[in-house]
């Protein structure tokens, strides 16, 4: 009679390290809206060459995450400034709290990418280019203090780029300025029956296909 405990344990062990590895990632889930933009969270925040201390995700940072790696894949190109609208200011329409002395007209929240398959390799992309590696490790004062981290993937087989990658890390808190207790005022309102979305906090028309 053959030995058919072999396969078994076999099996048993694949599905222990599976939930393993599901369990581990849950604890990421808000840092984005699919397992593979969560794993790329997980690799940046658990690096050894991170300098913050503490990153905090954030779900509404994922969903703008996602909208802008979709607006990149729409326009089939990789880069910050889509639909004439700079990183810092897509984050502020979207009622995330940038602090005053961020640029109105400009970047210090956003690295993307384009083209990369996997999580890992969208990493390995983010430590050979100088100004991603600074800012999500936090390698200078400055980065050092944001705290907030949400990303986002989208794949388009008819796209150039097929796989589009956005990463922000940013504060939520105002703390150089007066008012401390400064709040996120992000609303999406859903009106399921007739499928229209309104966005609170920002006008612009990027956002009427938002979250759908």
């Amino acid at each position: 009679m053959k030995n058919n405990r072999a396969p078994l344990l076999l099996f048993l062990l694949c599905a222990t390290t599976l939930i393993a590895q599901r369990g581990e990632l849950i604890k990421y889930e808000n840092c984005g809206e699919d397992s593979k933009s969560i794993l790329l969270a997980k690799l940046l925040i658990e690096s050894e060459q991170q300098q913050r201390q503490n990153l905090t995700c954030n779900k509404i940072l994922s969903e703008v995450a996602l909208h802008k790696a979709k607006s990149m894949a729409t326009e089939n190109r990789v880069a910050h400034n889509i639909n004439n609208t700079t990183p810092n200011q897509l984050l502020r329409r979207a009622g995330i709290p940038l602090p005053v002395i961020y640029e109105v007209i400009g970047n210090q929240v956003e690295g993307v990418s384009g083209g990369k398959k996997t999580a890992q390799e969208t990493f390995d992309y983010f430590m050979t280019s100088p100004d991603h590696k600074t800012h999500l490790m936090g390698e200078n004062s400055f980065y050092l203090k944001q705290n907030t981290i949400g990303v986002g993937h989208y794949f388009d087989i008819n796209t150039p780029h097929m796989d589009y990658w956005v990463v922000y890390i940013t504060s939520l808190k105002q703390e150089h300025e007066k008012e401390n207790n400064f709040k996120v005022t992000f609303i999406l309102e859903k009106e399921k029956k007739n499928k229209k979305q309104r966005f609170k906090k920002g006008s612009s028309e990027d956002w009427q296909n938002f979250k759908k």
